[in-house]
């Protein structure tokens, strides 16, 4: 009579731990096309979508805050 080897079902927990990270950390196919559509205007302008360009001159603002004379 031959012992049959038994598995542990940990490849199992493992799998299910996986696909449930994946899918509550949102739709793979989306992320997957947000990167292409970002590459292609990093491509094609040199910035990435939502990001100003590197070399922009930020202009302060015409008139101080309230808080930056020391009065409220």
């Amino acid at each position: 009579m031959r012992l049959r080897k038994t598995y542990s079902p940990r490849w199992l927990v493992v799998a299910a731990f996986a696909l449930l990270a994946l899918g509550l950390s949102g739709c793979p196919a989306l992320m997957l096309g947000s990167l292409g559509y970002e590459g292609y205007e990093y491509h094609e302008t040199g910035h990435l979508p939502g990001m100003p360009p590197q070399g922009a001159n930020q202009q302060p603002d015409s008139q101080p805050s309230p808080a930056a004379n020391g009065v409220e």
